[in-house]
């Protein structure tokens, strides 16, 4: 179950990046798409604790974020903002995950 679960949080890192690009192109949309496909990559490869290297770096951009989205009342970028929060505190905290990457 650990990893059906990492998977579908790499594979939305990957949507969420190809819809941030389709929405504002640029390069640094490219780089999170490239970015995203090697999250889901070292999820793969189960290399230990990468499960909280992603989890603080997707806390890290939400709270970059936040500010903006909530004050310019972003509403798509919430959404993405919470489902970030969500996949964070699921990499820290659920069972099956930290088992998942303990083996």
């Amino acid at each position: 179950m650990g990893k059906a679960i990492v998977n579908t949080i790499g594979v939305w890192l990957i949507v969420k990046s190809i819809l941030n690009t389709i929405l504002s192109f640029g390069l640094w949309n490219v780089i999170m798409i490239v970015l995203s496909v090697a999250v889901l990559y070292v999820f793969y490869l189960k290399i230990p604790y990468m499960n909280y290297v992603v989890a603080v770096l997707l806390l890290a951009v939400v709270l970059k974020n936040l500010w903006y989205n909530i004050t310019n009342v972003q509403i798509l970028y919430i959404i993405e903002g919470v489902i970030d929060l969500i996949s964070a505190y699921i990499l820290c905290f659920n069972k099956e995950v930290k088992e998942y990457f303990a083996k």
